[in-house]
């Protein structure tokens, strides 16, 4: 729903590509309610299947050249932001191991 952010897609399946991260200053936000979609969804018993991008990818390698420079910062700065984006201790990168798949598309 626009107006409340609810899911409304009752049993339907979406599939959303990856590539959430990246994508100005408040991905996190995005990364938090397409999470928060995803459970209302399952309870609807529809589904929000959530891929990796290259760009989720990159931030759990420690890629950070592309965040918006005032997530960074609004996050504690690079050092802590690749802290989060660890697979292996981090809650952010803890949390995208999660998603179903990667979605990935090399380019030249």
């Amino acid at each position: 729903d626009p107006e409340t952010g609810s899911w409304v897609g009752g049993a339907m399946t979406v599939v959303q590509t990856g590539d959430v991260l990246d994508r100005g200053n408040n991905s996190l936000g995005v990364l938090r309610a397409l999470w928060r979609l995803q459970a209302e969804a399952e309870a609807a018993g529809g589904e929000l299947v959530l891929l990796l991008g290259n760009h989720e990818l990159m931030n759990m390698q420690g890629k950070v050249h592309y965040v918006h420079k005032a997530e960074l910062a609004a996050e504690g700065g690079a050092g802590a932001w690749k802290r989060r984006m660890q697979p292996t201790v981090g809650d952010l990168g803890a949390a995208l191991l999660r998603h179903d798949a990667a979605a990935v598309r090399g380019g030249g």
